[in-house]
């Protein structure tokens, strides 16, 4: 089985992945990189400008996502990046080993290892850790 998610729908998934798991993707000694600054500060500009009030880091990371540009995860223990843009998190998390995350997300049935689990899809296509 798979599934079939529109951009604004992934979106909304992974926001809500980057504030339930993000915290957690800590423990496998990742980390999303800043090296990107420029990015970060015109999406923080661009949500601010079009009216957003108390814009989380959150928030951003998905406007980055949304103008095309990846997140960049650095993982400390091999010592390089990873990253994933929107279109290549939709591919990934559509595969049929993150269906269940996926409907736990959406049907509000989730938690921190669910949003592990998406995020873990959108960077690699699958769960490598754990």
């Amino acid at each position: 089985m798979k599934i079939i998610l529109s951009k604004d729908e992934a979106g909304k998934i992974i926001h809500e992945a980057l504030c339930n798991g993000l915290q957690w993707m800590l423990g496998y000694g990742l980390s999303i990189s800043m090296a990107n600054q420029p990015a970060y500060l015109q999406a923080r500009k661009t949500l601010v400008d079009g009216g957003m009030q108390n814009v989380c880091r959150e928030d951003v990371y998905l406007a980055i996502l949304h103008s095309g540009e990846p997140l960049i995860f650095y993982d400390h223990e091999q010592e390089e990046s990873q990253s994933f843009t929107l279109v290549q998190a939709i591919e990934r998390m559509t595969k049929e080993s993150c269906v269940d995350a996926i409907n736990d997300m959406v049907n509000h049935n989730d938690d921190a290892t669910t949003a592990d689990i998406i995020l873990q899809h959108c960077l690699y296509g699958e769960v490598v850790f754990g």
